[in-house]
């Protein structure tokens, strides 16, 4: 759902044709929501407190859950919002309410704690995400806080619209972004 105009045009051909974004960052068309929501740039992050909550958004650039010696579950989330990278934790605590919507969703609002381990930087540990572009529609619409209350994985008839990095569709992206 990007905007009707030139540039979401020239984004949504860019992704179509390389799977990438050239001439402008997909997230950019989000920034209204994301000032509503109070995320964090990836560039301020290392700014925020330990420990403190924290929201980022970003295009999801790789997940993975390698073994882990204790056998739990973990997955490592890497999002590209423009300004930087983030990288956040997702503890099998949390899987519950995040497994699906990290594995299915391009575009992704994580909720977590700030973490710092060394001179790594600040990371996040996730506690929550949603699917960008299912915000943006409802912050649309006007649900917003009943789409931020939402938890686990969608309903049936909702997984089939997960987007897709490639191929994307213009329902895809937030409408009426400026």
């Amino acid at each position: 759902m990007l905007p009707e105009d030139r540039a979401a045009d020239r984004v949504r051909a860019e992704l179509a044709a390389t799977g990438m974004d050239v001439s402008r960052h997909v997230i950019s068309f989000y920034e209204p929501l994301l000032d509503v929501l109070g995320v964090t740039r990836a560039c301020d992050l290392a700014t925020r407190t330990t420990q403190s909550s924290v929201r980022v958004a970003g295009v999801k650039v790789a997940v993975q859950s390698p073994a882990q010696r204790s056998g739990q579950r973990v997955l490592f989330l890497s999002l590209d919002d423009r300004t930087g990278q983030t990288q956040t934790t997702y503890f099998e605590r949390s899987l519950d309410d995040c497994a699906w919507t990290v594995l299915h969703a391009w575009l992704l609002v994580v909720e977590g704690r700030v973490s710092r381990r060394g001179n790594l930087g600040a990371t996040v540990t996730g506690t929550r995400a949603w699917d960008l572009s299912r915000l943006w529609r409802a912050w649309q619409e006007g649900w917003l806080d009943a789409a931020l209350a939402e938890r686990g994985t969608p309903a049936p008839h909702e997984r089939a619209g997960a987007p897709r990095p490639r191929g994307l569709s213009v329902s895809e992206f937030g409408r009426g972004a400026r």
